[in-house]
């Protein structure tokens, strides 16, 4: 793995406005209405950007889709134990629980970094490399190549109820909790193996989504993605995201405040929320807990925390204030 630093250079932007043209038809003429925008004589200030509508669909179609990565996870686990999975199927699984780190672990700034550069967010940008490095989204597509040559055909499953929001820029993040399987050993081969259809079909929706929150926007960098970390319930997901705002381009490089957030729903803790800003060369660490006995805790292990992060550390109980929601994006129907 390359250990270049990550910078918002032209060539990267243009890869990540690129990067959703290989998941479906409508990001794929996204793209083509892209090129057609920009030889096409200025149009009116209410002329509708075709580029943008269709990607605007794409993403409303992906969020229908969506689900989150931690019923997948489960059922993987117990899937790998039927018998009669067929060679390429089981791979692909074990290919992808080699992913989920130990929630445990000596969680570095590097650490973190090889989490993000594997989380599937880079996937269509390292494709041109000549010996790409595994990410999350691959090791989903090839079990999705597997499974589709082993499904027999029938109805497809309904989808399973999201257990996680959309992912879109700027909004609250949720880490999703370890969930329990509904695959068990007495799963029959086909309907386990219709149940990881669906599940990986949502888990790239979300994939989807995370690449489109993390598309190149204004004088803001911003990279959204999930990885799964193993505790003693299961496999959990955190959520991350990542920013640069640049202040227009005559501002130093050192003086453009970055900010990073994490949430993750690990019990006992419960849901907890960390925010990390370096503004100005100063830094400082805010953490959230929902549940007053997850404060508790993380109150008590203060000198582990203080250590961990380079910065001060504020406690606060409940969750970090909302943001006013993105215009353009998902609008719920549901009461």
């Amino acid at each position: 793995m390359s250990d270049a630093p990550i910078s918002r250079t032209s060539s990267l932007d243009n890869a990540l406005r690129a990067l959703v043209s290989n998941v479906t038809q409508v990001e794929a003429q996204a793209a083509v209405a892209a090129a057609a925008e920009r030889s096409a004589p200025p149009s009116s200030p209410q002329a509708i950007d075709p580029a943008k509508a269709l990607l605007d669909t794409a993403r409303v179609q992906a969020a229908v889709r969506q689900g989150g990565l931690a019923p997948l996870f489960a059922n993987l686990t117990q899937a790998r134990a039927i018998a009669g999975l067929p060679v390429e199927v089981r791979a692909a699984i074990q290919q992808l629980l080699a992913f989920p780190a130990p929630a445990t672990a000596d969680w570095s700034a590097q650490t973190v970094r090889q989490a993000f550069l594997r989380s599937g967010l880079f996937h269509e940008v390292r494709l041109a490399e000549e010996a790409p490095t595994p990410d999350l989204k691959a090791a989903l597509l090839i079990l999705k190549q597997a499974l589709g040559e082993n499904i027999a055909p029938q109805p497809r499953l309904p989808p399973r109820p999201a257990i996680a929001p959309p992912p879109t820029r700027d909004a609250a993040l949720a880490g999703q909790p370890a969930v329990d399987a509904e695959i068990t050993r007495e799963t029959e081969r086909q309907p386990a193996l219709q149940i990881l259809g669906r599940d990986v079909e949502q888990a790239l929706a979300r994939q989807v989504l995370h690449q489109m929150a993390s598309l190149p926007e204004g004088a803001k960098s911003a990279w959204m993605f999930e990885f799964p970390l193993v505790t003693h319930q299961g496999v959990a997901i955190a959520q991350f995201e990542i920013e640069q705002d640049h202040g227009g381009s005559q501002s130093a490089e050192a003086t453009r405040p970055w900010r990073a957030r994490v949430s993750l729903d690990i019990d006992p803790l419960g849901p907890v929320h960390a925010e990390l800003l370096l503004k100005d060369g100063v830094a400082s660490a805010t953490i959230w807990a929902e549940r007053e006995a997850g404060l508790s805790q993380l109150r008590d292990h203060i000198a582990e925390l203080a250590g961990a992060f380079p910065a001060p550390v504020t406690f606060r109980s409940g969750a970090p204030p909302a943001r006013p929601p993105p215009s353009g994006q998902f609008v719920s129907i549901t009461s």
